[in-house]
């Protein structure tokens, strides 16, 4: 198996994180590297027209309850003695995870498949890990779900 030593792990809102930070934190004391947890709030210039307000109070909001669950989940790995850092990233998820492998460096980006597709229609994965697995330079492991267990079967594009 090869080493990972920068691991960026995407965690995005109203999806089970569980399973794929658990292991990504097995990876990371096997090979001991460091995770860094990430997630992507899209921003948009549009106003509530409800409320009165501009989407920028309502995009504060978000981004504070969205860094401090990363910040939640870093201190919990941390207390497991892994170094773990929490990013709160802007724009485009595919991009924003690109340029954020590129900018620091990252060996792995492990996340998890949270597509609601009909499988019937032959999607498996949603648009932003088609759009990882297109551009991203480094490795990605796609975690099926929110289980934590040990893979019988490992499928990679070569």
């Amino acid at each position: 198996m090869r080493d990972y030593h920068k691991i960026l792990v995407y965690v995005p809102p109203h999806v089970p994180h569980e399973g794929v930070v658990s292991h990504a934190a097995r990876l990371t004391r096997r090979c001991g590297g460091v995770i860094t947890l990430v997630d992507c709030i899209e921003t948009t210039p549009l106003r509530s027209a409800c409320f009165g307000r501009t989407l920028s109070h309502s995009y504060a909001t978000a981004a504070s309850e969205r860094k401090a669950k990363l910040d939640r989940v870093a201190v919990e790995l941390r207390e497991q003695g892994i170094t773990a850092t929490a990013k709160l990233l802007s724009g485009r998820p595919a991009f924003e995870l690109t340029q954020e492998v590129v900018r620091d460096g990252h060996d792995l980006v492990v996340m998890t498949n949270n597509s609601s597709t009909n499988p019937e229609m032959g999607k498996s994965y949603g648009a932003t890990i088609v759009r990882l697995l297109r551009i991203c330079p480094c490795e990605i492991l796609v975690i099926k779900g929110d289980e934590d267990r040990r893979f019988q079967r490992c499928v990679a594009a070569v």
